[in-house]
């Protein structure tokens, strides 16, 4: 048995780089018996139908044509196509193909085959000493999907996509006994099923395809060879068992929008079509696409449109064959497109009308593309190095892309000719106080795949258009980068679009990191503000699975210094209620909290559970949520309310790790646990005569900026002598550096 996995979250789309080569991402899903022998012959039940959707998988191919031929031939046999509809919306650009390869393999490749789904996901399939390679491509990630382990060899990939994202795959793998079965697998739910064998024949069945109704189910036509003859075999979720076609070789599988399923197949040397009638069992409407006993037909594709008009390629003794067929009428005489040395071709219709051929030509792959109305000459090549490439496939997303892999010196290589897309963006505020909040809204022209922002404050986003805010002062540059189809990219950098400048009144807590269980936290609420004013209200909400409030103090705070004859503090569970008013009982003699900045008013006290959440943020977010508190976050001036800005704090809990980081105090240099001038002595002893490090190197750090130097004497001086700032949490209790510096914890 075998098995395919690949996480669900595959993909938003694309997938290649041309200008480096990611390692791919190996997953694996253990625990299956090899060969194919050990699988059970599971019939496919008719309820799976409601897993799949209701439009068919539209295939999509580019022609290499004689323009002129084409033109008179097409519009003389009314094949109409919608020209141009797959194009729709795709930036209009100079087209290339970069290469890249995708198998990392002992140059044995075979065989290659590929599909592009929905997401602009390209799956593609290389068959190396007996075993098929599979490689998700996206825009921004690249995944292996490995069989287990298996004895059989396996041969002949096929992939289909319905309108959900479900992508089919179909293969041949040797039996113990000799012989080879069919197997199918789908990806639903982001994980590949275990193969079913749907052929079930002690003969070899070989050569499979696979094709999408309306309804998204599948269908496989193959090749079985038995006791010298050779036959064509279909299978649909609706037998009880494969129904034989009659006699052939090399089939290739299309249906229409009326679920009419279309088979081209070779017998004889000789070309034939032939086409049930609405899925019913029978096969019984054959008729020759070309008869030409004395050449072989090979490398056989067949597609169409929706309805019901038929394109046929095929090569010939080196030369590229188009043929053409209304619905229940007679092949066209076929048109010889190339010639010399053609190899390998392999044709795709869109349901748009788009149409695409690759092939392969003296050592090179070439492609034509347009509809068959309007056909792009001379042949385009895809490449043109001194290796030789052979056996490409190919598929066309729905933004009109075509999506090649071909094989050169063993390895399977992967293109498309998509556009790289246009970075750019707007910004609907360049100015204003901290925190600022600013929406960005994307601009950027072509397909695009995955956004990346770069605010220039250290926080990044992947989201098209995101809003964001900046939470400190500064003049910031602004990057976005987008990732196209096939991992192209383009980036446009705004210099110095944001100019974010300090809030005149402003209320806040600061970030924390604390560890599980730890007790006491204290979180400070810090306030600016440019008038007097007479009290402060504060409403926070917390998330009670990582704190629980237990109280308030008014240590070191400028409240504190005032002795405010109203204070009430309040906690709900998970929010908290703050009241503070300096002056509330008469005589009133103006008693003001003057101006000033980034002051302490006060610390609320939190623990935290042993069974918080290890590794994870929360947030005491500073809101004004009328449907939780009628309090609002407020500085009270002239006995009218004030809104400042809002900012809360992000507590990060630390994962447990041996030793513990050792908790500490800001400014507590010495390690006594109290913070006074003995501490800027040491300092400024270390830093100028030689006196011994500070234990915890961040004690001294009094701003929290990562340094220890002059600085952090002065500014610890100042603060217990001249009213200057308050040192940085941890203070006044014990607690956990919040910024990640190049000093170490404690």
């Amino acid at each position: 048995m075998v098995t395919m996995t690949v996480p669900s979250t595959v993909l938003a789309g694309g997938g290649q780089r041309s200008e480096r080569v990611r390692g791919p991402e190996k997953v694996r899903r253990p625990g299956f018996q090899a060969g194919c022998g050990a699988v059970e012959s599971r019939r496919w039940e008719k309820s799976l139908a409601s897993r799949f959707s209701r439009n068919p998988r539209g295939v999509g191919v580019q022609v290499a044509v004689s323009l002129q031929v084409a033109r008179v031939v097409l519009a003389a046999w009314g094949f109409l196509l919608l020209s141009g509809a797959a194009m729709a919306g795709v930036l209009d650009c100079e087209r290339d193909w970069p290469v890249q390869d995708v198998t990392s393999t002992d140059r044995s490749v075979a065989s290659t085959e590929m599909e592009v789904d929905l997401s602009t996901n390209a799956y593609v399939a290389s068959v190396a000493n007996g075993r098929i390679l599979v490689r998700v491509i996206s825009a921004d990630r690249e995944i292996d999907l490995e069989f287990t382990e298996s004895e059989g060899e396996q041969r002949d990939p096929d992939f289909a996509t319905n309108s959900l994202g479900l992508t089919f795959m179909t293969f041949a793998q040797a039996t113990p006994t000799g012989g080879f079965e069919v197997l199918l697998a789908d990806n639903i739910g982001g994980f590949f099923t275990d193969p079913e064998n749907i052929s079930d024949h002690e003969f070899d069945d070989v050569g499979p395809r696979v094709g999408l109704d309306r309804a998204g189910e599948p269908h496989v036509v193959w090749e079985r060879r038995s006791e010298g003859a050779t036959e064509l075999v279909y299978w649909n979720l609706g037998l009880t068992e494969p129904d034989v076609v009659g006699p052939g070789e090399s089939p290739s599988l299309f249906l229409d929008s009326s679920d009419v399923v279309h088979i081209v197949y070779r017998r004889d040397n000789d070309l034939f079509h032939n086409h049930n009638d609405n899925l019913a069992r029978s096969f019984n409407n054959e008729r020759p696409v070309v008869d030409s006993p004395e050449t072989r037909e090979q490398s056989v594709s067949l597609s169409g449109d929706r309805d019901g008009n038929l394109v046929v390629t095929y090569e010939s003794d080196g030369s590229l064959f188009l043929a053409l067929a209304r619905p229940e009428t007679n092949f066209l005489t076929p048109q010889r497109l190339d010639f010399g040395g053609v190899q390998d071709p392999e044709m795709r219709v869109r349901n748009g009308g788009q149409v695409a051929i690759v092939y392969s030509k003296n050592g090179n792959i070439f492609q034509v593309g347009g509809t068959p109305m309007d056909l792009q000459l001379p042949a385009e090549p895809i490449t043109a190095t001194p290796g030789v490439e052979s056996h490409p496939s190919l598929d066309i997303d729905l933004a009109g892309n075509v999506h090649v892999s071909f094989i050169r010196s063993g390895e399977t290589f992967y293109t498309n000719n998509a556009c790289t897309p246009q970075a750019e963006f707007s910004v609907s505020l360049v100015d204003g106080e901290a925190p600022l909040e600013v929406r960005f809204q994307d601009e950027s022209q072509g397909e695009v795949k995955v956004w990346s922002w770069d605010f220039g404050d250290g926080e990044t986003s992947n989201v098209p258009s995101p809003l964001h805010t900046f939470l400190d002062p500064g003049v910031f540059s602004v990057t976005l980068e987008v990732t196209g189809v096939g991992g192209r990219t383009s980036s446009v950098t705004r210099e110095r679009v944001v100019d974010v400048s300090r809030a005149k009144n402003f209320m806040g807590i600061p970030d924390q990191r604390v560890l599980p269980g730890q007790i006491g936290v204290w979180f400070p609420i810090i306030g600016s503000h440019v008038d007097p004013i007479q009290g402060f209200q504060a409403m926070g909400k917390y998330d009670p699975e990582f704190l629980t409030f237990t109280g308030f103090s008014l240590e070191n705070t400028a409240t504190r210094v005032l002795e405010p004859e109203f204070l009430v503090v309040q906690p709900f569970g998970s929010h908290f209620e703050v009241g503070c008013v300096f002056e509330f009982v008469a005589p009133f003699d103006g008693k003001v909290l003057f101006p000033g900045r980034e002051r302490r008013l006060m610390h609320l006290i939190f623990d935290v559970p042993s069974s918080a959440p290890q590794g994870e943020q929360t947030m005491i977010r500073l809101e004004n949520d009328a449907q939780i508190s009628q309090v609002t976050n407020i500085f009270t001036v002239e006995s009218f309310s004030l809104l400042p800005k809002l900012r809360g704090s992000t507590v990060t809990v630390e994962s447990i790790r041996f030793p513990l980081p050792r908790l500490f105090v800001r400014g507590d240099v010495d390690n006594n646990r109290i913070v006074d001038i003995t501490d800027g002595i040491t300092l400024l002893n270390f830093l100028f005569l030689g006196g011994e490090e500070p234990v915890c190197a961040d004690s001294g750090d009094i701003l929290d900026v990562g340094t220890l130097d002059l600085t952090s004497a002065i500014t610890l001086l100042n603060y217990l002598f001249l009213g200057g700032p308050t040192p940085a949490v941890p203070f006044p209790n014990l607690g956990l550096d919040p910024t990640e510096d190049v000093l170490d914890d404690c």
